[in-house]
């Protein structure tokens, strides 16, 4: 075997693996600057701007800086707005009898008063279902860590997504630095997820080509 068929193992164990990672944890901290399979609408994105890690987080704002001081704006010229953040496909495989929790990192820098709101849903069957609901004692900038036991809620039939939905309401005091979303995690033991941790995938595959550099020393 020579470094040429090396390769085409290589590309054809990532093809294999692109499908369903499963796993009893499944992790996304956003440190690596993506959001993969989310999908993004609004002003959200993947920042940097006061991160509750290392480096990422999600952000409904624009203007903001790097670092750890909480900026930036969801103003876009005087005008009402919103926007989703919506997460690929997840299965908890037999939820009732395997259990299946989400958990994440948040916080809001809005206008209170019923302005303003980050609610979060899960997507399942066809539904959006509220499982929080923005009040006005999160708006103060701080982080939180919330979780759901969400296994009554899909019960056998397993797909689901999760959705974090910023709105405005109106057009006034958006100069707020918005909310942050980061260490978001889902536990179960038989969980799955249409997207490939890249880490597990690397990990994976430096584990076969180390082997096959050791076959061919041998050899």
């Amino acid at each position: 075997m020579n470094i040429k068929m090396l390769k085409g193992a290589f590309a054809g164990l990532v093809l294999s693996l692109s499908g369903f990672v499963n796993a009893g944890l499944i992790t996304e901290n956003f440190d690596d600057g993506l959001a993969q399979g989310w999908s993004l609408t609004g002003l959200w994105h993947v920042t940097g701007n006061n991160p509750n890690g290392s480096a990422g987080a999600l952000g409904y704002v624009q203007g903001e800086t790097t670092g750890t001081v909480l900026d930036g704006n969801f103003d876009v010229g005087g005008l009402a707005n919103s926007g989703t953040a919506t997460s690929n496909i997840f299965h908890c495989q037999e939820a009732v009898v395997f259990g299946c929790t989400v958990t994440f990192d948040f916080l809001d820098s809005s206008e209170n008063y019923g302005f303003d709101q980050l609610d979060v849903y899960i997507l399942h069957n066809g539904l959006e279902t509220l499982i929080l609901e923005n009040s006005d004692l999160n708006d103060d900038g701080q982080y939180r860590t919330m979780s759901y036991d969400i296994q009554a809620l899909i019960g056998n039939s397993f797909d689901f997504k999760v959705m974090f939905k910023f709105d405005t309401i109106d057009h006034i005091a958006n100069n707020f630095s918005g909310p942050r979303i980061d260490n978001f995690i889902i536990v179960s033991d038989d969980i799955s997820s249409e997207v490939p941790e890249p880490s597990t995938l690397a990990i994976f595959a430096l584990g076969i080509m180390g082997l096959a550099a050791r076959r061919f020393k041998k050899q």
